[in-house]
C-alpha cells in the first residue's frame, strides 16, 4: 500500500475545466498512440469502458516502429477512459481530433453528449454566465469556451451533416440548454481532412505504426472555433489551413476524402481481390469520379472550373512512415461511404450513376462480409 500523503503536501486538486493549448484525439487508434508517443499531442480519449480503453490505461506501454527500428514507450497517465475520465483530471484538450471510422461516429456523439448532460445537471453551466455576459464584460468565465472542446471530425466519409443533425436534436431535448448556448456547442465542430487517410485499428500487444499526421485542411464551425484548432495544430508541427475557396467548404472536404477512397482505395482494391476485372476497374476509375465531381459541383463544392485531374493532384497517394506507397485495401467505412454518395447522387436526379453507386457499394459489401 502507498504511503498515506498529508492534506497540506497534496497540492491543489485538479480544476475541472479543458486544458487551454492542449491537443488530443479520440478514439483509440494507431495514429493517436503514435502521435501521442512522439509528443506532438497531449492525450488520447478512449471509447468510455471499452476493454480496448482499459487495458491500455492498465497497461500502458507499447511499441512503436519507424522504419526497421522499434521503440517501447510508456503512456501512462495519457490515455483516458472516456471524456469524463480526463475533464475531472483537468486534462481533457482544448482540441480533439475525432478519428473514429464513420460507423462508430454515433458513439463519439453519445458518450460527448453523455459527458455534456452529466455537466449541465452538476451546474458546471452556470446560467449568469452566458455569451451576452462575456461580450458585456469580458472578465466574465465563458462556461462554453471553458469546458467544451473544439472537435475536428477527421474520420473517412460523408458524416457531418449527420452528426450535426444528431447532436443539435439530443441538444434540443436537453431542457437546461438554451438556444444560444446550443449554438454555441454545436459551433464547436469543425471538419477536418487529413494526409492520413486510414490508419487502421489497434491492436494491443502489436506494434503501432502508421503515417505522421503532417497537414490538415479544416472547414466549418465558429470562426472562434476555426483560429484555435488552427493556432493549437500549428503548434503541434501540424500543416493546417482554412478551406476557403468554395460556398460549401466543408462538403468539398468530404467529397475529396470520397475521391481519394474510391480512386485509389476501393476500386484498386476490388481489382486486387478479383472482383472487378482489369477493364471494369478502369472505366469506374473514369465514371465514379467523375460523379463525384458533378456532384460537388451542383452543390457548390467545387468550382465549374476544377476538372478531375487538379481535384487528384489535390489529394495524392501519400507515402507510409517507411516511404513507400501501401497497399490499397478495404475499410469498414466504405460501404457508408459510397452509399451516402449513392443518396447525394439520387437527390440530384443522376439516376444512372446511381445505380453504379448502389452496385460497387454492394460489390464492398459482398467482399468486407468474405470471411
Amino acid at each position: 500500500m502507498a504511503p498515506r500523503v498529508a492534506k497540506k503536501d497534496r497540492g491543489e486538486p485538479p480544476k475541472p475545466v479543458i486544458r487551454n493549448g492542449g491537443l488530443g484525439f479520440y478514439p483509440i487508434k494507431p495514429l493517436a498512440l503514435w502521435t501521442l508517443a512522439h509528443g506532438q499531442c497531449d492525450a488520447v480519449i478512449g471509447h468510455k469502458d471499452a476493454p480496448q480503453t482499459l487495458q491500455l490505461k492498465e497497461q500502458p506501454a507499447l511499441t512503436i516502429r519507424s522504419g526497421k527500428a522499434a521503440e517501447p514507450v510508456n503512456l501512462g497517465g495519457k490515455v483516458f477512459n472516456g471524456f469524463s475520465d480526463a475533464f475531472y483530471r483537468g486534462v481533457l484538450p482544448q482540441v480533439i481530433l475525432v478519428v473514429s471510422d464513420a460507423a462508430g461516429l454515433k458513439r463519439f456523439a453519445e458518450e460527448f453528449l453523455d459527458h455534456l448532460e452529466k455537466l449541465f445537471s452538476l451546474g458546471f453551466f452556470l446560467p449568469q454566465a452566458t455569451h451576452s455576459a462575456v461580450l458585456a464584460d469580458p472578465l466574465t468565465p465563458d462556461p462554453v469556451d471553458q469546458l467544451v472542446p473544439c472537435f475536428v471530425v477527421a474520420n473517412n466519409g460523408i458524416v457531418f451533416a449527420s452528426l450535426l443533425k444528431q447532436l443539435a436534436e439530443s441538444l434540443h431535448n436537453m431542457t437546461a440548454v438554451d438556444e444560444e448556448t446550443r449554438t454555441r456547442i454545436l459551433g464547436k465542430f469543425t471538419r477536418g481532412l487529413l494526409n492520413v487517410r486510414d490508419d487502421g485499428h489497434y491492436e494491443p500487444g502489436q506494434p503501432v505504426h502508421c503515417d505522421p499526421l503532417r497537414t490538415l485542411k479544416l472547414a466549418g464551425g465558429s470562426a472562434h472555433t476555426q483560429k484555435t484548432v488552427l493556432y493549437i495544430l500549428q503548434t503541434q508541427g501540424v500543416q493546417a489551413v482554412l478551406e476557403s475557396r468554395v460556398a460549401n467548404p466543408v462538403d468539398r472536404l468530404e467529397l475529396e476524402n470520397a475521391l481519394w477512397r474510391v480512386f485509389y482505395g476501393i476500386l484498386p482494391s476490388l481489382h486486387r481481390d478479383g472482383l472487378l476485372s482489369a477493364k471494369e476497374a478502369k472505366t469506374l476509375q473514369t465514371v465514379v469520379p467523375e460523379t463525384i465531381l458533378q456532384i460537388g459541383k451542383q452543390i457548390r463544392a467545387f468550382s465549374e472550373e476544377e476538372s478531375l485531374e487538379t481535384l487528384l493532384r489535390e489529394t495524392p497517394i501519400v507515402p507510409d512512415a517507411e516511404g513507400t506507397t501501401a497497399a490499397p485495401s478495404l475499410i469498414s467505412g466504405d460501404s457508408i461511404l459510397l452509399g451516402s454518395l449513392s443518396k447525394v447522387a439520387e437527390s440530384l436526379n443522376l439516376g444512372e450513376e446511381t445505380q453504379s453507386l448502389k452496385a460497387l457499394k454492394q460489390k464492398v459489401l459482398d467482399q468486407l462480409q468474405t470471411p
